[in-house]
This record gives C-alpha cells, sequence and structure tokens, in this order.
C-alpha cells in the first residue's frame, strides 16, 4: 500500500501555436518532466512514507483509476494549459475510491486558492458542466513540501488538518481542505520552506524514460518586487542553496547519466551565484541553462559582466533566459526593469562570448499602443537574439497590479476573470496547434481587423481589464502578439518559441547537443 500517489499531467499549452512539439525524438508536451514532483517525492519518503508515480500523459486514465487502489492520498500537479484533463481524471479516482484522499497543486493553485472550488468542467462535453470541487478534498498553494506531509500525517483523520488550518498552526501553511461537512478551511499562508538545506535530493530517477534532462532549485523566492508577478505576494524571502548542496545534486545527476540541467530558479542573483554555478559545471562535460536578469532600472550596466558570462560559457552554459518585458522605456521604469541600452549590451556580450539567449516580453502592457509593438519588432530585429517568446498583458490576481490596478491605470471589468480565464485557457490548448500557425500569420497580415474582431469575440468571457488611458484590453494583446509573431516570420530567422522550459530544451539542442 501507498501512501501517496504523485500523478503527473502535461505541460503543454496554446504555446504550440509558436514551435514544434518534437525535438530529438521527443515531444515536448507530452514527454517534458516536472520540476516539483521528484522534489516532493524525496521529501516524502525522508519522512517515513512510501510513494508511486503515474505519468497521466503516457498512460490512460483507466490505468490511473486501477493504480489509485493502490494509494491513500492521490496528489495531481496542474497547470492552466490541462486542468480538464487533471479535473476529470481526480472525478474519475474519487468516483471510484470516495474514500481516497485527493489533493491538487501547481502553479494555477496560487491564481485559483479557495476559488478553485468554483471551476467548472464539462462533464458530458457539450451538455452540461459541474462544480469540480466536490471530488477534491484539499488544495495546495505556495511551495508543497510541508503541507503534503501534513496532509498525510493526518490522512487517516483528515478533519484534523481543518482543525490545524483553523488554529494557523504553521504546518498547515499552503493547505485549502474541504471536510467532510463541505465546510471549507482556508490557510492565510502558502506553503513555505524557510531553511533548503532541509531539502533531500530530489528523487532524479522517476525522470527515467523521460526527456533526459533534469531542473535543478539553487534557490527559492525573489530579490526583486515586480509589480505584475505573484511572487512577492506569494513568497517574498529569498532562500540560498549551499554550494555543497547544488554540487551533490548536479553529482548525482552525472551519475545517473544526465547530461542537461537547467536551473530552475527565478533569476540567478546576484552575479557572483552565477560564478559559484560556473565552478560547479566546469569539467563535468554537461551542459546548462537557467533564467537571467539583465539588470533593473537604476543601473545602467549589465547585471552580468563580460568575464562572468565567459566564464558559464566554458563551465557548459548553452544558454540563457532573460526577461526582457517591453520596449517602451516608460514601461520599463514603471516595472524598475533595465533600459532599453542595457537589453542591447547584455545581447552584445552573449553574443561576444558565444551563449545563446532567448527573451521574453509582454505585449500592450499598460498604456501601451501598437506603436510600442513596432518599436519592440525593431528592438528585436537589432538585438536579432537566437530566440524570443512573448504574450499578451495580464493581471495575476495576487501581483502588485492585480491587488491595485488603479495605481497602474487598470481597471478590472470582471471579478471572477480568473476562473473564466482558466476555462478559456484549457480550451484553446485544445485547439492550439503548430500547423495553425502560418494560416492565422496569414490571417493577420491580409485581413487585420478580421482578425481582431474574432480576438475579441472568442475571448469576450476573458478580456477582464482595460488599460484606462487607452482602452485596450486582453483580446487587443493577443492580436498585438499575434502580429508580433507574423512580423519576425517574415523579417528574421528568430525562433519564436513555446513555454520557458521548452524553449530551454530548443536552445539546448539548436547547440549541437544530442540526447
Amino acid at each position: 500500500m501507498l501512501d501517496v500517489l504523485l500523478v503527473k499531467s502535461v505541460t503543454g499549452g496554446p504555446e504550440a501555436f509558436f514551435s514544434d512539439t518534437e525535438i530529438n525524438g521527443y515531444n515536448l508536451t507530452r514527454d517534458i518532466p516536472l520540476p516539483s514532483i521528484p522534489v516532493l517525492d524525496a521529501w516524502v519518503k525522508s519522512k517515513g512514507y512510501t510513494t508511486g508515480f503515474f505519468d497521466l500523459d503516457q498512460n490512460p486514465g483507466d490505468e490511473l483509476v486501477a493504480k489509485a487502489a493502490e494509494a491513500d492520498v492521490v496528489g495531481f500537479y496542474l497547470n492552466y494549459s490541462d486542468h480538464f484533463k487533471v479535473l476529470d481524471a481526480a472525478r474519475r479516482v474519487k468516483t471510484k475510491y470516495p474514500e481516497k484522499l485527493v489533493v491538487i497543486g501547481g502553479p494555477s493553485i496560487t491564481n485559483f486558492k479557495e476559488g478553485f472550488y468554483k471551476l467548472s468542467a464539462p462533464k458530458t462535453p457539450g451538455l452540461f458542466k459541474e462544480k469540480i470541487g466536490r471530488y477534491v478534498d484539499a488544495v495546495v498553494y505556495g511551495e508543497g513540501e510541508i503541507a503534503l506531509e501534513t496532509i498525510l500525517r493526518h490522512k487517516d483523520r483528515s478533519d484534523e488538518i481543518g482543525e490545524l488550518i483553523d488554529v494557523g498552526d504553521e504546518s498547515s501553511r499552503g493547505i485549502i481542505y474541504k471536510d467532510k461537512t463541505g465546510t471549507l478551511h482556508v490557510a492565510k499562508h502558502p506553503g513555505f520552506v524557510s531553511d533548503l538545506s532541509r531539502l533531500p535530493i530530489p528523487s532524479f530517477t522517476l525522470n527515467k524514460g523521460l526527456i533526459p534532462v533534469a531542473f535543478i532549485e539553487t534557490s527559492r523566492g525573489c530579490a526583486f518586487k515586480c509589480p505584475f508577478c505573484e511572487m512577492p505576494g506569494l513568497c517574498n524571502a529569498l532562500r540560498l542553496k549551499s554550494e555543497k548542496q547544488i554540487e551533490a545534486e548536479v553529482g548525482y545527476l552525472q551519475a545517473l547519466g544526465v547530461r542537461h540541467v537547467i536551473i530552475t530558479d527565478p533569476a540567478i542573483f546576484p552575479s557572483k551565484r552565477m560564478d559559484m554555478l560556473s565552478g560547479i559545471f566546469a569539467g563535468r562535460g554537461m551542459v546548462w541553462t537557467g533564467y537571467a536578469k539583465p539588470g533593473w532600472w537604476k543601473n545602467r550596466e549589465p547585471l552580468y559582466p563580460k568575464e562572468t558570462l565567459k566564464k558559464a560559457r566554458d563551465s557548459g552554459c548553452v544558454s540563457l533566459f532573460f526577461g526582457g518585458e517591453s520596449a517602451s522605456e516608460k514601461t520599463q521604469e514603471l516595472y524598475a526593469k533595465p533600459r532599453l541600452e542595457v537589453l542591447r549590451e547584455t545581447e552584445k556580450l552573449c553574443k561576444e562570448v558565444g551563449l545563446l539567449s532567448c527573451w521574453s516580453f509582454m505585449v500592450l502592457n499598460p498604456g501601451e499602443t501598437s506603436r510600442d509593438v513596432d518599436r519592440l519588432i525593431d528592438l528585436l530585429i537589432e538585438m536579432n537574439p537566437e530566440m524570443t517568446v512573448f504574450s499578451p498583458f495580464h493581471v495575476l490576481p495576487d501581483s502588485e497590479i492585480g491587488l491595485n490596478p488603479g495605481k497602474f491605470n487598470v481597471r478590472l471589468t470582471d471579478p471572477d476573470y480568473k476562473l473564466k480565464g482558466a476555462e478559456l485557457y484549457a480550451r484553446f490548448s485544445k485547439s492550439a496547434g503548430v500547423d495553425k500557425k502560418e494560416r492565422m500569420r496569414n490571417l493577420v497580415e491580409n485581413h487585420p481587423r478580421l482578425v481582431r474582431f474574432l480576438l475579441k469575440l472568442m475571448l469576450r468571457k476573458a478580456d477582464y481589464f482595460r488599460c484606462v488611458e487607452t482602452g485596450l484590453g486582453l483580446a487587443d494583446g493577443a492580436f498585438e502578439m499575434l502580429r508580433l509573431d507574423a512580423a519576425l516570420s517574415r523579417k528574421t530567422n528568430i525562433k519564436i518559441g513555446k513555454s520557458n522550459y521548452h524553449l530551454m530544451f530548443e536552445m539546448a539542442a539548436a547547440s549541437g547537443v544530442k540526447s
């Protein structure tokens, strides 16, 4: 008998419009491993519990129901792009085994919190929907290790979980629990691990049979307070793993034969952390990538000097993923992001040392217009990075903009937008596909007014905000994103990417790394 069965779900989404799903023989939507499950698996085992693992992408739902018979707790990973599939699986497990505890966690839960229980999913496609919360006992938001341990410790007396939440017990942080009477008990604070030295080496063997790559986190939290990001509201404490701890994880991966490592930190910061990582990877014959910060508004120099970038490249770093955000200096100042001269200089340094780069941007930030998108096209043509990824500006519920929209010249028009947006996102991901991108580019270039109208119609349920100054909303941003994609495809050889993790795999492949 297992204490907990951890279930992996697909991580693809509508970004498939912008990139192929196959690379080096692997399907990036289906096969990509997740950062969190090996970490949770190792933590639970270190506390004396038994675990199992099920890949919902590689195996049918019927097999999951059979496997769930062996477990007391079934834990699902959820993200926006596949919540229909996960919720259907949760329904099937709970219907078959009402005595099992069904738990859902993952990045989307941070947006939903108790609102998760309001989510609807189609029970019979095209006929009617039902509230999926009736099939889920608990959701976990924030860092999940201690929360999952608490759920397991009380799995035989599960209503004690609600009692712990009600008295504010620290072990209940991040848990939202529905007791046997249907009453919700909501933890006020997200899950949090204060000392990362407590974390064991993740169960990297769970990646066996998936893409031969592994994720390593060298820190948690973020040192920056970007107003569009939910991270500051979730956790504003930056915690660092020691060099010895990171070296042990990298050494273990090397022994397993893993050659490609992705650093999952929001940004490798400060710059001396980049030097430290370079020292750990040097001479191992492994390649690595990670998120990096070009700089911030108050400084006119890039965060990483040329010597640091060269040392990283020599140690096996093949690419870095930078947040550019906007081609508007006004927006960059509003977000405390780097000046455009710093973006240009950072890309120049990457080219000089031989590092591939990917730059992410948001389209139609508050106060921006189509002119700013034209400036972004010009900026990317000038910089000419290896890859770029972009998305329409949208409001995250726990971000500073979400909490104080008026301060940023934004007006929210629908208080339940996060629920409607999630459903729309999941439906959109079902119909996305790389085969449609050329057709979409042609439509955008030849019939822009028609495309803009259709997007406003399609996104009407999720078009939940307006910039007070310009009157533009999510549908306008979606159109400009497609226009940006069409223009770059016509004028440049820049690869237009999918999600962040997918891009990192693609950058490694572009550098000649073979799986």
